[in-house]
């Protein structure tokens, strides 16, 4: 039995049998969706996850993207008894993408956001790459220093802006808290040394309808974003203007209405 932490919050309408789950990304957890639920619930059912090492799920040993989609895979698999709609954010959807590829009946639409199937674009990953090329004590004291050294972004700007510095301080501190510091060294490496395989071949059958949100500004997952549109059959993408990584926080509006069209037409 998976024993992955989630939360719920009831569906407000007659779609009360529809299950929207949201999975966060790399670094993230639940959380990363709390000011959206009130917005959803009157549209599905939503779940959402804490992904191994990540929130108040359990730790693990060691952690990888193919382990974190059956772990995935096992909880839709014993918590819903129908098709279940479900959107993947940054590793979420590559974790998403690799856990509905295996389990195609499970899912009813996909959305995936601010995600890559098979690798994201320069840009990030030059920056972030050699630090995952040395050792684990080495990479957690790097990261240490990028955070008592970090300079406030223009995200972090937005998203102060839309929902209070209070909540953006105790939401970062709350998600660096409860991040394994083992799961910040394994999937680090896997995603920014691309030590994963490529998802897009396997995207190729997905045949559900699924829709793909990206932050204009997102400029390393713009063009992972598009090969994704252009390889998945039903497929359709939605850029959302002036959104970095995480729209669903700085472009609450744009985001919840994209999401809301989604979810309305499948």
């Amino acid at each position: 039995m998976t024993d992955l932490l989630s939360s719920s919050a009831a569906c407000t309408d007659s779609e009360e049998d529809r299950h929207l789950l949201l999975v966060h990304g790399y670094s993230g957890s639940s959380d990363d969706f709390t000011p959206l639920i009130e917005r959803l619930t009157p549209h599905r059912n939503i779940v959402r996850v804490d992904l191994p090492g990540h929130g108040k799920s359990p730790r693990r040993d060691s952690y990888s993207l193919a382990e974190l989609a059956v772990e995935l895979g096992g909880f839709i698999d014993e918590n819903f008894d129908r098709p279940i709609d479900v959107l993947g954010h940054s590793m979420g959807g590559r974790t998403v993408l690799e856990t509905i590829t295996t389990r195609p009946e499970r899912a009813s639409s996909l959305i995936l956001m601010d995600t890559w199937a098979d690798h994201f674009d320069t840009g990030m990953g030059e920056v972030i790459e050699p630090i995952f090329q040395l050792s684990d004590e080495e990479i957690l004291a790097a990261f240490e220093s990028f955070a008592a050294e970090a300079e406030e972004t223009q995200e972090s700007v937005l998203t102060k802006a839309a929902w209070g510095e209070q909540w953006i301080t105790e939401h970062d501190d709350y998600n660096a808290a409860n991040f394994d510091p083992k799961a910040r060294v394994d999937l680090g490496r896997a995603i920014f040394t691309r030590g994963a395989p490529s998802m897009l071949e396997a995207a190729a059958g997905i045949v559900v309808p699924t829709t793909i949100i990206v932050g204009e500004l997102d400029l390393p997952f713009r063009e992972p974003s598009t090969r994704m549109r252009e390889t998945i059959p039903n497929a359709r993408k939605v850029v959302i203007p002036g959104a970095y990584h995480s729209p669903q926080l700085s472009h609450s509006d744009q985001w919840c209405q994209a999401v809301i069209n989604h979810l309305s037409e499948h």
